[in-house]
């Protein structure tokens, strides 16, 4: 994993040499291992090295082909890089080294632009074709890397992280995308919260040409809407080869590599099939005090039934107040997803021990694995009941008693009832949302914030024409995945120079698992039902049939209490009125609501102290 950096005419942007190599060391922290800029002709490459796979100088970036015409700068990895490498070779081409990254020239040059849709892997990278004075970018199907770039005349800019490039030109804020964020928690590419910049979005293509300054985008791969006709025990077996297969691709490193195991179904299984490859392989997790957020008992569980090296994280409120100090330091855009301190402390106990690990991420959003996709099911008998049960039914949910548990039952269903009915997607998203359609109106000054009709172009623009759980699940993986859970794994692991691979987002076993009927993955009473039979010949059935648990930790608690203050601080009225977008008398309403225990809204002000945070770095 590295960080990659790149400039078209960076004179008319009054950078030079010397200031593009200060905006590359920004990215230290993605790249500790070497750093390398090549120059040509008005174009400048830079790369901050995380070596990984071929650990000699043949690996360092940028990196040329034999004949020194294709330039390029990589960040990730190509996992079937091996039988792209002898395929190449046997067309002529000629290879120094082992690393990956050298068959990208190569493939460039023998198969086009179309030579990306031949990549397993996670990747962004830029390729600049001098023959042609040609920049080509791309970002992986599910976007586990990140790519921002911005266009302006005959001058291009592109970077992994926009912290490294926030002063290229004066930085302004985009409203859109700050709406979009107080809804999602994340701003979804191609958004991005600086005016004029962009993301790349996953699955995506960009060229840009060097004389003229013309950009075209282009989608190179998504989901396609094939069905599979294979039987239930056919798919419990194509599943699980694909996923070994997926996790036996993503062992390949020449550094020590681990694996992260919760204790949940989609860790323990990644480790399962991990343990086969290499016996006695370090596992590694976060345990907390408060059992609605502890999963020890069913992480230790299964390092137990594997065999594996097992070491583990307490996290305490020091260790929050340590994070949330420096949370502004570690987002390139506001992100209010709380699950990514202990995922920080979780990537820096990691990277104590080794350099790779393998996460568990993506199941969720390809199995149906959250509560909210039972909640769709529930949806149905609650909209047809009498209008006047559903206000009494509100009217009851709003007495219940405050719980600050993981996923408790006051939350779950004050968010349920508040968005029932509204259209599914829709729905979908607003019971997810940080700021609610209730505080909008209370909470910002600004009628543009206010206002979150988008949300219905959203809608329509998600598989209209498919039923509704094949477009939930649509959401998720288009949306929210990369948005949100590969965002937030690519800021925790590379502020600690780690790299995480996802063996679930492997293209081929998505395809396939997207493939087969929803009834193998998703019923009324049980989710990742197909997954769980995987499971089952694997773990402890205690693991396999467990409820979900999500990775967060006692924020609701610890916001009354030991993080009082760091909250006060950060939402004081001065610092309000000051950025000028909320109103500080609501944002105090909701603290002294909070911390005197009348309504969970750690959500809502989680939100705003990430985004004062991010917003004293970057304005």
């Amino acid at each position: 994993m590295c960080g990659i950096l790149g400039m078209i005419n960076p004179a008319a942007l009054g950078v030079d040499r010397a200031g593009f190599e200060a905006h590359l060391d920004r990215m230290a922290h993605r790249g500790p291992d070497q750093s390398g800029v090549w120059e040509d002709g008005g174009v400048m490459l830079g790369h901050r090295r995380l070596s990984i796979i071929d650990l000699s100088e043949t690996g360092r970036q940028p990196m040329l082909d034999a004949d020194e015409r294709v330039a390029v700068v990589f960040n990730g990895e190509i996992y079937n890089h091996h039988e792209l490498r002898d395929e190449l070779i046997s067309r002529g081409h000629r290879f120094r080294g082992t690393s990956d990254t050298m068959i990208l020239p190569a493939a460039y040059l023998e198969w086009g632009d179309g030579f990306v849709e031949r990549l397993n892997g996670m990747f962004a990278f830029a390729l600049y074709d001098r023959a042609r004075r040609r920049l080509v970018l791309a970002r992986d199907r599910f976007g586990e890397k990140p790519l921002y770039w911005r266009a302006e005349g005959t001058s291009f800019v592109f970077a992994s992280e926009l912290k490294a490039v926030r002063d290229v030109v004066p930085p302004a804020e985009d409203m859109e995308a700050l709406r979009a964020f107080f809804v999602f928690g994340y701003v979804p590419a191609p958004m991005c919260v600086l005016r004029g910049w962009n993301k790349l979005c996953p699955g995506e293509m960009l060229t840009f040409e060097a004389d003229g300054g013309a950009v075209r985008r282009s989608m190179f791969w998504r989901l396609n809407g094939e069905r599979c006709g294979d039987g239930y025990d056919d798919a419990v077996d194509r599943v699980e080869a694909e996923l070994e297969r997926a996790v036996s691709m993503r062992l390949e490193a020449d550094v020590p590599l681990g694996v992260f195991l919760s204790g949940g179904i989609d860790s323990s299984l990644v480790a399962a099939m991990a343990v086969r490859h290499h016996p006695n392989i370090r596992t590694f997790s976060v345990v907390h005090d408060d059992p609605s957020f502890d999963e020890s008992r069913y992480s230790d569980m299964a390092a137990k039934h594997l065999g594996t090296r097992h070491t583990f994280l307490r996290m305490e409120e020091g260790h929050a107040l340590e994070t949330a100090g420096r949370i502004g330091t570690l987002l390139d855009e506001p992100f209010g997803d709380m699950s990514l301190v202990p995922t920080f402390l979780l990537s820096r106990l990691t990277r104590e021990h080794v350099t790779v690990a393998l996460g568990g991420d993506g199941a969720d959003e390809l199995f149906f694995g959250y509560p909210m996709h039972l909640a769709h099911y529930l949806v149905g008998g609650y909209v047809r009941l009498p209008a006047c049960i559903r206000r009494a039914v509100r009217r009851g949910v709003d007495m219940l008693p405050v719980s600050y548990r993981d996923f408790s039952l006051d939350f779950r269903l004050r968010r349920f009832v508040s968005s029932a009915e509204l259209s599914p997607i829709v729905r979908h998203f607003e019971w997810q949302a940080h700021v609610t359609r209730e505080e909008r109106g209370g909470l910002f000054r600004d009628a543009e914030l206010v206002d979150a009709s988008f949300l219905d172009g959203f809608e329509r623009g998600i598989a209209p024409d498919e039923e509704l759980p094949r477009r939930v699940e649509m959401a998720d993986l288009g949306w929210y995945l990369s948005g949100d859970i590969m965002h937030k794994v690519d800021i925790a692991s590379m502020a600690n120079s780690l790299e995480v691979r996802a063996p679930y987002l492997d293209h081929r076993l998505a395809q396939y698992v997207h493939s087969l009927p929803v009834g193998y993955k998703w019923g009324p009473r049980r989710t990742k039902t197909i997954l769980r039979a995987v499971a089952e010949r694997h773990l402890p059935h205690e693991i396999v049939h467990r409820a979900k648990q999500g990775f967060g930790f006692p924020l609701g608690r610890w916001l009354r209490r030991e993080l009082s203050g760091h909250l006060r601080e950060a939402l004081c009225a001065d610092n309000l009125r000051a950025c000028g977008h909320f109103n500080p008398d609501f944002v105090d309403a909701r603290i002294r609501e909070h911390i005197d225990g009348r309504r969970d809204n750690r959500k809502l002000l989680w939100a705003l102290v990430v985004y004062m945070a991010w917003r004293r770095e970057f304005l």
